[in-house]
């Protein structure tokens, strides 16, 4: 005697007919990142600034979590854990460029 299964036979009868599938994307991401570019070089979408970074201690290596002011660059910063301040090299653009974990806005909407 044969057993049947209700799982198989539901999936036999909810699979679409042949040549109703979902159609592979080939060239659509491609063609949504031109888009963007264009849009995007005209001045009609901006990126993306992310504005938190952590800010990693040249000295004690502690890590503080900050977030980016989008107005003023921020030339140096106290350490809470060993009470130093940390400056950045004249050649880094700002403290986040030269100790954090990604760099400042300003730099980000140049990229």
């Amino acid at each position: 005697m044969q057993e049947s299964c209700a799982f198989s036979s539901f999936a036999a009868a909810s699979k679409p007919p042949p040549g109703h599938g979902v159609k592979p994307m080939s060239d659509q991401p491609q063609r949504a990142a031109e888009r963007l570019g264009l849009l995007t070089k005209l001045g009609f979408a901006r990126r993306t600034v992310n504005r938190s970074s952590t800010l990693y201690c040249p000295h004690c290596r502690a890590g503080s979590h900050e977030r980016m002011s989008l107005d003023h660059t921020l030339h140096e910063f106290h350490c809470l854990w060993c009470n130093r301040t940390m400056r950045h090299e004249p050649e880094q653009h700002c403290i986040f460029c030269a100790f954090g974990s990604r760099p400042c806005p300003e730099k980000q909407q140049r990229r």
